[in-house]
Order: C-alpha cells, then structure tokens, then sequence
C-alpha cells in the first residue's frame, strides 16, 4: 500500500472536553486503529494530533486549515468532529447535526458561535468528498442547509455500548443522597436545546421520586444560560444538580435509576438514551428530530413542550410496574443494534474507496 493513501485521522477531538461529538471520535479512532493494525489489506491508519492548548474556534481552526492540511497532503483525511480543513481533495466529514441552521434553536448556540459553524459547515459541505452523519434526520438537513446530493451523504449510526467498558461505582448513590430506584435520570448539558427545563414542572416528592441532572454548565454568560442557571438554583432538595460525574459514576447512575428522562428539543442523534437502555433503564424521551428514529419502540415518549404530556407518562410507569419491565427489556434490544465494531466497519469500508 503506497503511503499516499494512508488515512488520516484529525484528532482535534483529543484536546476538547469530552462531550458526545469527542466520545464518537474518540470511540470510532480507537476502533479504526485496531481494524488497520490487524489487517495489513486494509489502509494504515494514524491519528494527527494537535499540540495541548489548541483549544477555541480561532485556534482550531488555524490548526485544521493549516498544520493537519498539510500532514494529510497526499493521503486521505477523516474529520470525525464536524470541523476540517476546507481544501483537503480527500476529506471524509461526519457532520453530528445542523443545529446551526435550525431556526427554532437560534437561542441553543451563542451568537458567534453559531455564525461560526454556519460558515464553516458550509464550506466543508461544498468541498467533502464525502459525508457522513449520524441519523436520517441529520441527513435530510444536510441536504437542505448545504444544498448537497443525498448521494455524497451517509448515515453511519453510532454505537452506544462504550458504557458497557466502564465498572460501576455505586458510591455515587450515597454522595448525591439517592435510593436505588428512587430517582428519575436525565443527562445532558444546560444549554436550552436540551429542554431541561420542563423536568421542573413536576413535583417529584409527590411521586415519591428525586431528578437528578448530570451534566454541566456551558461556559457562557449568554441570558438564555443565565435563565437556565438561575432556575436551576432555585429548585428545591428534591431536585438535583450533579455537574459532569465519571463515567462509572453514569454507569451505576444509570443503573439504580427508576427511568431516565431525555426531554431534548433537538438531537442529531443522542447517545444517553442507549447508554440507559444498555444499563437497564426504561426510557422517557422527547418525540422530536431524531430521536424516535433513534430510539424505536423501546421508551414512552412525549411532547417535550408540554408539562401535561410528561406527567402522562411519568405516572403511566409508575403505575404499571409491568409496563415498566418490558420497557427495559426492549430497550436492551433496542440498544444493542448500536455497536461500534458494526460503525466502525462501516465507516472503514467509506474510508477504503475514497
């Protein structure tokens, strides 16, 4: 194999916070390196790394368009986080979503910031060889945001069985105050798209039941963060505010929960509601964007702007404990068709024929 096509992975992702975008790159990275190692058919595969503190749009970018260009001249480049050079002739892109472009989400990005990636995911539309997304739904926005041919698009469904890599950690349980079975879970960050907002609208101690929220504060003093944040303090002992927790801490989470909550407005694919699902949780989740697509016939959904329709199936489980243990067990099935061994082998067969 000449060197010209070797791959190359733009690790970017290696020196972000790890949200869900790092976690499929870091996922699919790992898994590509083994399949290219033990296959000398296949093409080598080598991660280029960018320097510790390149970090922000400016600096990242400055990195992508200049230094990782040029170490990926002549080979084909892989770009698993949504940002890449924009005049690479051999670039593979997963773009994760469009919520840049969506006017219902105006508030969910920072002003800049969502200018930002309205330009530069339109440059890469234009010059991709190929795309890559995460659900149906995403690609159809792909196709209608950056005028691009369904043909140069395809959807390569992540995995979600990662949680299952991690032990538990079952102390997290007495530190935040919670009872095996006595909590519903939500994970997500703060920011508006993730709709967390609407879990205050019930009295959980009337259901007997604590909220627990696990995720963090985007670092931003943006009025619709502000709100969130202002409303989250007020909230009484019932409701709790975990920040980021370790991943085995999520995974024991997960496990002891009565059922996990995902009200999201706006997902391009969402990874918590499988990893609940692998770990035995019944799932609550939005009715919107790709989750349904997602998610199948394993949780009970619900219209995520109204209050009334999440108390519907809030109390629909609670009372119904068989209802309940049926969801689990169709969630593990649902779950357990996301793996990353089947992403990976589909993404690697996309980067062979570039």
């Amino acid at each position: 194999m000449q060197k010209r096509d070797t791959i190359f992975i733009n690790g970017g992702f290696l020196v972000q916070p790890l949200t869900g975008v790092q976690r499929y790159a870091l996922e699919l990275t790992q898994r590509l390196l083994e399949a290219a190692n033990a296959d000398p058919e296949l093409r080598p595969v080598t991660v280029v790394r960018p320097p510790d503190g390149t970090r922000g749009i400016i600096r990242g970018n400055l990195w992508e368009q200049g230094t990782l260009c040029l170490r990926a001249r002549g080979g084909i480049l892989f770009s698993p986080s949504s940002m890449g050079p924009w005049l690479h002739p051999r670039q593979v892109v997963t773009l994760h979503d469009m919520r840049a472009f969506s006017p219902e989400q105006a508030d969910s990005l920072p002003f800049r910031t969502r200018q930002w990636h309205r330009i530069a995911l339109s440059l890469l539309g234009r010059t991709a060889r190929r795309i890559l997304t995460d659900s149906h739904h995403s690609l159809t926005c792909i196709c209608e945001y950056l005028n691009v041919s369904p043909a140069r698009v395809q959807v390569v469904y992540p995995g979600a069985d990662h949680i299952l890599a991690f032990g538990h950690d079952d102390s997290v349980l007495e530190k935040l105050g919670l009872r095996p079975g006595g909590y519903v879970l939500a994970v997500g960050s703060l920011y508006p798209h993730k709709n967390v907002r609407i879990l205050h609208s019930l009295d959980w101690e009337k259901y007997d039941l604590k909220l627990c929220i696990v995720g963090e504060a985007p670092d931003t003093r943006a009025p619709a963060f502000q709100r969130i944040l202002e409303e989250a303090r007020s909230q009484p002992a019932s409701v709790c505010y975990t920040g980021r927790r370790s991943d085995a801490e999520l995974r024991s989470l997960y496990s002891a929960a009565f059922a996990f909550a995902f009200p999201s407005l706006y997902e391009g694919f969402g990874f918590p509601p499988l990893e609940a699902m692998y770990c035995g949780a019944p799932v609550l989740a939005s009715d919107r964007t790709s989750i349904p697509e997602v998610c199948g016939d394993a949780p009970l959904y619900f219209d995520p702007l109204s209050p009334a329709s999440l108390r519907v199936v809030v109390e629909r489980i609670l009372g119904d404990p068989g209802l309940r243990a049926s969801m689990i067990e169709r969630g593990r099935q649902r779950a357990a068709q996301f793996t990353w061994a089947r992403a990976a082998a589909e993404v690697m067969s996309v980067l062979q024929q570039v």
